[in-house]
């Protein structure tokens, strides 16, 4: 179904949250959470969901962002806006891969999806890892966030 603007007064559900102070990894190619970066998915329910990723690693460790979800949602999304380049449509089961420039130097990256949840509710939640563990800083900065909008 199509996303439809809301008359005033509607129940529109708008969710935002925002890393509040930097998640660092050092010489790790776990994913881990970056905390704040998720939304809650209800049961049967789409969403458009937007991303900001303030990001900084070395060039030889670079970051990878992937999500955890609930059993039954998928997710078509891309990267649409980086200092780099922007990317093709990707499934909730795809990685994406950010360039990392030095240490310290942060680069914006803006993601766009819509997510189709099934039958369990559950949280969008946004990870990250080195690309190759690397005994340096990848760090996703304050100020980085995710909102979503619940559609009909």
């Amino acid at each position: 179904m199509p996303f439809y603007p809301h008359a005033p007064g509607d129940d529109v559900r708008i969710q935002s949250n925002t890393v509040a102070s930097n998640v660092t990894i050092n010489n790790s190619n776990i994913y881990t959470d970056i905390t704040n970066l998720k939304v809650e998915v209800q049961a049967n329910t789409r969403y458009l969901v937007q991303i900001a990723l303030f990001a900084s690693s070395a060039t030889d460790a670079d970051i990878d962002v992937q999500f955890t979800y609930p059993v039954g949602c998928t997710m078509t999304w891309a990267k649409v806006a980086s200092w780099d380049s922007a990317t093709a449509p990707k499934a909730i089961t795809d990685s994406l891969y950010i360039s990392g420039v030095a240490v310290g130097t942060i680069t914006p990256d803006y993601l766009i999806g819509v997510i189709t949840n099934g039958a369990n509710v559950g949280n969008l939640q946004v990870q990250f890892r080195q690309h190759t563990a690397r005994v340096s800083d990848a760090s996703i900065h304050a100020g980085s966030f995710i909102t979503s909008i619940e559609g009909e």
